[in-house]
């Protein structure tokens, strides 16, 4: 990556950082379960061990996860709406072993139940955990926090 493209990139993580400090501040940190709804895992088998169903914000703020899992909210929808405070059950399936086929196999979208999943593969989970966590500066730990539970959970899964 160029020297230009390096000063971009720091720039802007500089900018999310802020945003994602706001928002986790008015958030709650941990202490809430935040946007989501809490609910158990949905699937035909949410305890498979080729598979772990978690919610989206196991994968911190939308400022931080949209790049990798897309937006918080329905997939089918344009944008999230003019209410700030409505939730979306979106859930993200971790696979290892499978297709992506088989998985969305297992784990449908389906508009018509609001049953929204998002699919992520091992590996890139545990990139995108472990990038996120030696990013954050240290006046975040709650997100830390969140972080490093979610990549040992995924680690334990598996």
């Amino acid at each position: 990556m160029n020297g230009e493209m390096m000063s971009f990139k720091r720039a802007w993580v500089g900018v999310a950082v802020s945003t994602l400090l706001a928002s986790f501040a008015a958030w709650g940190g941990c202490s809430s379960p935040g946007p989501q709804q809490e609910g158990p895992a949905r699937g035909p088998d949410a305890e498979t061990p080729l598979a772990l169903v978690l919610k989206y914000s196991d994968f911190g703020p939308q400022a931080m996860a949209y790049e990798t899992l897309g937006f918080d909210w329905y997939q089918w929808e344009a944008t999230g709406g003019p209410d700030p405070s409505q939730t979306y059950d979106i859930r993200v399936v971790v696979f290892k072993g499978l297709s992506l086929e088989a998985v969305k196999t297992m784990y449908p979208v389906d508009r018509d139940k609001a049953q929204d999943y998002r699919y992520i593969r091992y590996e890139d989970a545990l990139t995108y955990l472990n990038n996120n966590i030696k990013d954050l500066p240290p006046e975040m730990p709650a997100l830390a926090k969140l972080l490093e539970t979610t990549r040992q959970n995924i680690l334990a899964h598996f």
